[in-house]
């Protein structure tokens, strides 16, 4: 078995109720909880420059962006929990909990209006058996049929044939994020965040959002 399908093999565990203690840490420190935050992180990674272009289709855990949710559920099982209240209208966040190599990671799926927009998967390397960061940066230079001469530093930004593009960042923790490149998407998530004047009359400085992800 490639190291691509030892990944994406994985199932979910069993399912948190939202009673469970840990529903309520995720939903308040490990994902974004507004539509201005989540806006604010899409319209900025599209104004990076110098994305790497790849050739293959950027998926999450085999699921396509834009997908709809109830086909991501299908396709990868009930969520270990499910949050739509006090996040945004017609924002809705499942969450699946998985392991690689006995450690575990949060995949978190994002959809606005049903549509999947935007997904982030959080690897913690630290105090982890050695080499597992490098174990996991290299099932996505695999994946993407990445050369090796493209070194990996602090971050790697790559983009497909039809805009989606895929984040990779180390501060600490390796954090794999995906965007969407469903430009009528965005535009009515902008609206829905930033009011009639769109992007340009951001409603949150950059200073408050901050805060926002930090509490």
């Amino acid at each position: 078995m490639s190291i691509i399908n030892y990944l994406l093999a994985f199932k979910p565990k069993s399912i948190y109720s939202y009673k469970n203690h840990r529903a309520g840490y995720y939903k308040y420190h490990n994902y974004i909880n507004s539509n201005i935050i989540l806006a604010n992180t899409i319209d900025e990674v599209f104004n990076q420059e110098d994305a790497l272009s790849i050739s293959l289709q950027i998926n999450a855990m085999g699921q396509n962006m834009g997908t709809k949710i109830n086909d991501l559920i299908a396709n990868l099982g009930k969520p270990n929990f499910h949050i739509k209240k006090d996040i945004g209208s017609h924002h809705e966040v499942v969450f699946y909990r998985n392991n690689i190599l006995r450690n575990t990671f949060l995949t978190q799926f994002h959809f606005y209006r049903g549509r999947l927009i935007y997904v982030n998967s959080t690897f913690d390397y630290l105090g982890k058996e050695a080499g597992y960061k490098e174990f996991i940066l290299s099932v996505f230079y695999e994946k993407y049929s990445i050369s090796e001469t493209i070194q990996f530093k602090d971050s790697l930004l790559m983009e497909d044939k039809a805009g989606n593009r895929l984040l990779i960042t180390d501060y600490g923790q390796l954090s794999v994020k995906y965007f969407t490149n469903d430009k009528a998407l965005i535009e009515k998530l902008f609206a829905t965040a930033f009011g009639s004047a769109g992007r340009n009359d951001r409603l949150i400085s950059k200073e408050e959002e901050k805060l926002a992800l930090a509490i």
